[in-house]
């Protein structure tokens, strides 16, 4: 489990590195279909950011079909995906967010739900509707899931 948080704390960082990019550029400009892969200081990947568009709107990224995956140590397969149809970043409060969907899976771990929000600053990752965690292994399978009431919780 402290693998998939790491890893989607990397997630987070990755886009948070294009919307920085993405802040560089003109207002309105669109970048069509990209793969930002990130490399450790060994020269091995450690994930890779793709995605068919972003485009900068009112100071809020915007990307269609997010695709992040993370590599394993030595770099050969991906460890977990982190997809959504689409997600916004606003550069001014730090927070990702979509009223869609999102899927992170890995080995051991499948996490699905509907509108997600990640503030950069506290590292937090929050699923509001439709929440479903399942941890498998050992011949178990173990399923959970949750409606979140308050979206502040």
């Amino acid at each position: 489990m402290i693998k998939e948080k790491t890893a989607l704390s990397r997630c987070i960082l990755v886009v948070l590195w294009i919307a920085a990019t993405a802040a560089l550029s003109k207002e309105g400009a669109k970048l069509g279909q990209f793969r930002v892969p990130e490399y450790d200081d060994r020269g091995v990947k450690k994930s890779e950011l793709i995605g068919e568009s972003a485009m900068v709107v009112d100071g809020i990224v915007e990307i269609t079909n997010f695709q992040l995956d993370f590599y394993e140590k030595d770099g050969s397969n991906v460890q977990m995906r982190v997809t959504a149809p689409q997600c916004r970043y606003n550069q001014a409060s730090s927070i990702a967010r979509s009223d869609g969907s999102v899927r992170i899976e890995g080995d051991k771990i499948l996490v699905t739900g509907e509108e997600f929000a990640w503030d950069g600053e506290k590292e937090l990752f929050k699923i509001f509707r439709n929440s479903r965690v399942v941890l498998k292994g050992a011949g178990a399978q173990v399923e959970a899931s949750r409606e979140a009431k308050d979206q502040g919780e």
